[in-house]
């Protein structure tokens, strides 16, 4: 199941975000949930280091505490690093800042226009449901083997069989 993440400080704005996120999932009857809706940069931290679903992520830039949204997008993308990242600002200046902290953001949406937001937001949503659905169509299932201290990474359909070695306790692929 996807999961919808907000960071936004101002709690007006907020409110309006999961409105609008809300009913477009209800609208289009998604396999999707709001996982959390905050302020609290350190609550969305806290929160996806206990997932593992595909997430989109609306945050918005000025956050009015220690991280911004910038830094707490390079977080989100350190920790889950096929998320979808959407920033909704009053601040378009700070729309190129995006490129310099290589967060790969899916869109930049202005708060100034509520219509803009609705439409915009869907066009995230389905765009980032799309995306997924081709990653793991296209996906390739791997087998991982740790051999000391190293770590490699075989293709299923690569592998013809497994033997026991004759030395025991091994297995040749």
């Amino acid at each position: 199941m996807f999961k919808v993440y907000v960071c936004e400080d101002n709690e007006i704005q907020s409110e309006k975000m999961d409105d609008v996120l809300c009913s477009i999932i209800k609208a289009e009857n998604l396999d999707m949930e709001i996982g959390c809706i905050t302020g609290d940069p350190e609550e969305i931290i806290r929160t996806i280091k206990q997932e593992n679903n595909p997430s989109i992520f609306f945050l918005d830039i000025d956050l009015g505490c220690d991280m911004n949204g910038l830094e707490l997008a390079m977080e989100i993308r350190r920790m889950l690093p096929r998320c979808y990242i959407v920033f909704v600002t009053t601040h378009s200046e700070m729309s190129f800042l995006t490129f310099s902290y290589k967060v790969e953001a899916l869109d930049f949406i202005l708060k100034d226009n509520p219509d803009d937001f609705r439409n915009r937001a869907y066009q995230c949503i389905m765009q980032a449901i799309k995306r997924n659905k081709i990653e793991n169509t296209n996906e390739i299932k791997k087998l991982t083997l740790k051999i000391g201290d190293h770590v490699r990474i075989i293709p299923l359909d690569e592998i013809k069989f497994f033997e026991v070695a004759s030395e025991g306790r091994k297995i040749s692929v």
